[in-house]
């Protein structure tokens, strides 16, 4: 059997780029583009056991995975690391079984490929897109009335007893609230208790409209330009 080594090298880089980044996608995470090329860069260096000894080979096969999750994500907590890791070994062995069972061989992977590509690219363009949407948004919590820019989180979907749940930076927080209630909110890696507080007034601006809306108010810590999450069920 003939292999040819630039177009394997090639395969393997586009491969593990585009699973690394529709990992990032399920997840809704920021891309970091530098951490995907890296390991994917890694995923070549790796890729050269397979010209090494069998146990060499068979080892890295087995324990490489593991080795590009990490480079590619920031390691938070051991169950979404294995979460995630998990979901590349599922994405490599699914995509290994798709090419067996259908033959594709030669330039045929080259257009399958490029399938993917293409429609891992659209799908992260319009969840881009939907995901950074933001809503003027209008709270009243104890007396003082807050106007910020609400940004639209497809994966907040969290409420209670059909309240939608909002998450405002702890910047906002003030002694003067009163709990409303204490509420377990299970996530992808674990499950936390939170406390939420009913707003006093809480309006969202869509197309000039103000809509009122009755929500929940959680408090979390933002690394980034967002002060508040909005819920997806708020449009719903």
């Amino acid at each position: 059997m003939i292999i040819y080594l630039d177009i394997l090298i090639i395969l393997n880089f586009i491969v593990n780029y585009c699973f690394m980044k529709l990992i990032y996608i399920i997840f809704h995470e920021k891309i970091k583009t530098m951490r995907l090329i890296v390991s994917s860069l890694v995923s070549i260096i790796l890729l050269f056991s397979f010209f090494t000894n069998y146990i060499m080979f068979t080892i890295i096969k087995i324990f490489g995975g593991v080795l590009l999750v990490f480079i590619s994500f920031n390691y938070s907590n051991h169950k979404r690391f294995i979460i995630m890791t998990s979901l590349y070994y599922l994405l490599q062995f699914s995509f290994i079984g798709i090419l067996n069972i259908f033959n594709v061989h030669g330039c045929s992977i080259f257009v399958f490929l490029l399938l993917i590509c293409l429609l891992i690219i659209i799908y992260s363009q319009k969840s881009h897109i939907y995901d950074k949407k933001t809503y003027k948004v209008i709270i009243k919590l104890v007396d003082e009335i807050i106007e910020i820019d609400g940004f639209l989180d497809t994966g907040n979907m969290a409420c209670y007893y059909d309240k939608p749940i909002i998450f405002l930076d702890k910047m906002y927080y003030s002694n003067k609230l009163t709990i409303s209630n204490v509420i377990k909110l299970r996530t992808v890696n674990d499950a936390q208790y939170i406390n939420c507080y009913k707003p006093k007034e809480f309006y969202v601006l869509d197309c000039n409209k103000k809509i009122s809306k009755d929500v929940l108010i959680a408090f979390s810590s933002f690394n980034n330009d967002v002060n508040c999450l909005l819920n997806n069920l708020l449009f719903n």
